[in-house]
């Protein structure tokens, strides 16, 4: 998606772009109705209503709501997309994958601290790539391979699905020891290792995938 796709998808979804349109739209019915003006002054205001919705999205563009917005799309579409693959996904591994994007999100807000930003981005792209291979497995299990075949393509789902639990119980002691780290700022560098081992250990998992099928 380009950059004046996103603006545009940004500006029609918006709630006060319409609520804008609503008003223009009333103000020039009743201006008409109520004063039955001329052909030349309803002339312009259809003219001055025009004018208000071209300026309309350069408020927009430049307000911080839109800043917000505009850099929150990607990480939007990229949970959009997830979402598509874990509804084809086990349940169990759906599950799961939602609770760590939760607790990961909540991280997110707590912690702005750009080593840690960079380490949940990471967790949250090493759990894409995750359920990009369980979903491939799990469409591989349903049309192709013998009973054998499926058996060990079982063993590897199952071994995702651990993968995931591990993540999700150590993103649970992080979590719970989030007043403790506000408190004691020596921890900080302990929780940034222990977000690294986090994405390591899923890492791996997604190489041996990665190894497994070639």
């Amino acid at each position: 998606m380009s950059s004046s796709d996103k603006i545009l998808k940004l500006l029609f979804t918006f709630p006060l772009t319409w609520l804008a349109v609503g008003v223009i739209i009333a103000f020039e019915a009743g201006f008409y109705l109520w004063f039955a003006p001329s052909i030349l002054m309803m002339s312009m205001t259809i003219i001055l209503g025009v004018i208000l919705l071209g300026l309309w999205p350069i408020f927009f563009v430049s307000s911080h709501s839109f800043q917000q917005r505009y850099q929150r799309l990607p990480y939007e579409q990229k949970m959009t997309s997830l979402q598509r693959r874990l509804n084809k996904c086990s349940p169990i591994f759906k599950n799961l994958v939602l609770s760590c994007i939760k607790l990961i999100e909540h991280m997110q807000i707590e912690f702005k601290e750009s080593l840690f930003q960079g380490e949940l981005d990471g967790i949250i792209e090493n759990l894409s790539d995750l359920t990009e291979h369980h979903f491939q497995l799990c469409q591989r299990i349903e049309h192709f391979g013998t009973e054998i075949q499926k058996q060990s393509m079982r063993q590897v789902l199952t071994q995702q699905i651990a993968s995931v639990e591990k993540t999700l119980s150590a993103l649970k002691a992080l979590s719970g020891n989030l007043t403790l780290i506000d408190i004691n700022t020596e921890q900080y560098q302990e929780m940034g290792d222990n977000l690294r081992l986090i994405n390591h250990g899923l890492h791996e998992v997604i190489q041996e995938m990665q190894h497994a099928s070639d």
